[in-house]
């Protein structure tokens, strides 16, 4: 995909919890500094909340947040207007034929109507869309389910990996037509796509894919169940380079500077901070400790010291049973399904 932005971003939950990792990229705010086990969307966006969608709604844009699943499932129905969308789709609300993969409606008729959103909108008047998919939710136990891709040296071993493999596949091939489309779309428009945590398949084949067992894990390795891929393309040209490494509470931030829009004070304070703290996650937690200070153990590692910019943050590894972490993956740099946020119409490219 050329005129594109690849990186891998840091998400706070594995195997389930997407509106966590939609409550980050949306506000900026990390899930680290809340409660474990915090669902956002029913606990902390109980109001009119700053999110990019209201961001660009005072910048003009008309709002909109689809998601092709049930309205009410985590309580979106409630959230999304209270984070600036003006308009909100379920499933039922979809314009466009149905198709489905293991009882999901497909990424296929997903992107297809983010297209018919494109060709019905105001004439005149950007567009923000964010929109959720769930063709590649759990789990993915539909019996002799007609895999397409197989495990090499073990084909069969492992079902649920290889539907899930099969229907990542078929997302790309989804979304590489959607590109398409917006190449010789007649508006300047931006896209961010980024998965919302890693899926949940078979033990033994997370332990082949990330080369060490789940009781063998370092730190670091840990981590990597964490990590989830992000692609950032427009149909006018980019910066030829982005972040290698990031979390999802600062995506936002490049899609707002991508697409030449002012940020607000606290974007300006996240930008900044992601020197510090690149990748904050409810799973590595910032702390403070005084400087010089160097604390050694098996469930943190810190390193503080006095620098330009005073204290260094330390990173503390969270306790263990939190609902929604299960200990499963190393960097296979994969998704459960994806989040897309996309903005059309804006002036100018």
């Amino acid at each position: 995909l050329d005129n594109a932005v690849y990186g891998h971003a840091y998400t706070s939950v594995f195997g389930a919890g997407t509106s966590a990792s939609e409550f980050e990229f949306l506000t900026g705010n990390s899930m680290a500094f809340l409660p474990s086990g915090s669902i956002p969307y029913q606990q902390y966006v109980l109001g009119p909340t700053a999110s990019l969608a209201s961001i660009l709604k005072a910048e003009g844009y008309s709002t909109l947040a689809f998601h092709p699943g049930e309205r009410a499932s985590w309580q979106r129905d409630r959230a999304y207007p209270r984070l600036g969308f003006d308009s909100y789709k379920c499933g039922d609300d979809m314009d466009v034929p149905q198709t489905f993969e293991h009882g999901y409606v497909s990424d296929q008729s997903d992107f297809e109507q983010i297209i018919w959103e494109l060709e019905h909108k105001e004439e005149g008047k950007p567009l923000f869309l964010f929109n959720v998919t769930i063709q590649n939710h759990g789990g993915y136990t539909v019996p002799d389910y007609p895999a397409q891709i197989t495990v090499a040296d073990a084909p069969g071993e492992y079902p649920m990996a290889e539907q899930y493999l099969t229907l990542a596949g078929k997302t790309d091939a989804a979304f590489r037509a959607l590109v398409e489309y917006l190449r010789a779309f007649d508006e300047p428009t931006i896209v961010v796509m980024f998965g919302d945590h890693q899926p949940s398949v078979e033990q033994g084949f997370l332990d082949l894919a990330y080369g060490v067992t789940q009781e063998q894990m370092t730190m670091e390795q840990y981590m990597g169940k964490y990590y989830v891929p992000f692609v950032i393309w427009a149909n006018y040209p980019l910066p030829g380079t982005g972040p290698e490494t990031t979390s999802l509470n600062f995506l936002g931030q490049y899609l707002l500077r991508y697409a030449g829009i002012a940020g607000t004070p606290y974007g300006d304070f996240l930008w900044q901070l992601q020197e510090e703290l690149p990748g904050p996650t409810a799973i590595w937690r910032p702390t403070i400790s005084p400087p010089g200070l160097r604390t050694t153990s098996a469930s943190s590692t810190t390193t503080c010291s006095a620098g330009k910019t005073g204290w260094r943050p330390s990173w503390t590894r969270r306790a263990e049973g939190q609902p929604a972490v299960d200990k499963r993956k190393r960097r296979l740099g994969c998704q459960r399904g994806s989040c897309s946020a996309i903005l059309g119409g804006r002036e100018g490219r």
